[in-house]
């Protein structure tokens, strides 16, 4: 019989938005992103809606695979 594991220290990552349902490597850019900043992901996610992107790392690692994924798409910079 297979056993359920806990683990502690764990952070969840959401990456939503509608502009990514239908579009082609979205999903490749975002663990892209998270694999260059050396962060290990150890389970994900998808809604059936295609408009978000679950995904756990360790605690210590959730404000480095933020930091990337918003150099990644750009977030939080002013459109020229």
């Amino acid at each position: 019989m297979d056993r359920i594991a806990e683990e502690q220290n764990a952070c969840i990552i959401a990456v939503v938005g509608s502009g990514m349902k239908g579009t082609p490597g979205v999903a490749a850019r975002v663990f892209g992103a998270v694999a260059r900043g050396k962060v290990n992901v150890r389970m994900v996610a998808q809604g059936s809606s295609e408009y978000n992107i679950s995904f756990v790392v360790s605690e210590k690692d959730g404000p480095v695979a933020v930091r990337a994924l918003h150099q990644e798409f750009q977030l939080g910079k002013t459109p020229s």
